[in-house]
């Protein structure tokens, strides 16, 4: 049995990362510019262009048979 990743499980791990990776970005801007407003706004343009590349990143790994092994003794 060989495994496939769904649209929609990439969907959602981006969505998660999305949170994290917007968190982080935040807290980062937010402590260069000394101003959380700015810090907001910047996070919301740079997570907004990884939202699309993450999710496309990951569909082509999906595809991908590299570090894939299939073992039958697992269910």
């Amino acid at each position: 049995m060989i495994f496939k990743e769904l649209k929609s499980r990439s969907f959602i791990k981006t969505l998660s990362w999305f949170i994290v990776g917007f968190s982080i970005t935040l807290v980062a801007f937010s402590l260069i510019t000394g101003n959380i407003k700015e810090g907001f706004h910047g996070s919301i343009v740079v997570q907004s262009i990884k939202l699309f590349a993450y999710y496309w990143h990951e569909r082509v790994w999906s595809r991908l048979k590299y570090g894939k092994k299939f073992n039958p003794g697992l269910k």
